[in-house]
C-alpha cells in the first residue's frame, strides 16, 4: 500500500513539473495574435503591420505571438504565415512604411496601461527555428 502511494504521488510530482515547464515556455510570450501584413490604406498591400487581432490559440493552424519585454514589442512570426508575405521577411530588418498602433485591449493584456504604437522605418528581425522574431523599440 505505501508503495502505491509512493508511486501515485510520484505520478503526480512529475505531472506538475511538465506543467510547469509548459507553463514557463508560453508565459515569456503573453499574447497570442492574428496578424495581416500590410498598409491599411492600401488594402493591406506594401510593407508594415496592416492588422493586429485577438485570436485564441487551440482553433486550428498558427498565430503569432507578442509580448512586450521593459521598452520591446517582440514579435514572432511562425514560417507558415510569414510565407505569405515573403518579401517583407526577407533580410535582417523588417521594415514598417507607417506607424501601427496596437489595439488598447491588446495592449492592456500585454501588461501596458497606455497604447502601444510600433513606429515606422527599420526594425530588427532575426530567423529563428520557428519563423521570425522581429523587435520593435518604444523609445522611439
Amino acid at each position: 500500500m505505501k508503495n502505491r502511494l509512493n508511486v501515485a504521488l510520484l505520478f503526480v510530482l512529475i505531472f506538475v513539473a511538465q506543467l510547469l515547464l509548459v507553463a514557463d515556455s508560453f508565459a515569456a510570450w503573453k499574447k497570442f495574435v492574428g496578424v495581416k501584413f500590410g498598409i491599411e490604406k492600401y488594402n493591406c498591400m506594401g510593407f508594415g503591420i496592416c492588422l493586429i487581432y485577438d485570436t485564441r490559440p487551440g482553433g486550428g493552424g498558427e498565430y503569432s505571438r507578442l509580448n512586450l519585454e521593459g521598452d520591446q514589442i517582440l514579435l514572432e512570426v511562425p514560417f507558415s504565415i510569414a510565407k505569405e508575405s515573403p518579401d517583407a521577411f526577407n533580410g535582417d530588418s523588417f521594415f514598417m512604411e507607417q506607424s501601427y498602433e496596437i489595439p488598447l485591449e491588446i495592449s492592456g493584456e500585454l501588461g501596458s496601461t497606455v497604447g502601444l504604437t510600433l513606429a515606422k522605418g527599420k526594425h530588427p528581425m532575426e530567423r529563428t527555428d520557428k519563423g521570425f522574431r522581429i523587435k520593435f523599440d518604444l523609445r522611439e
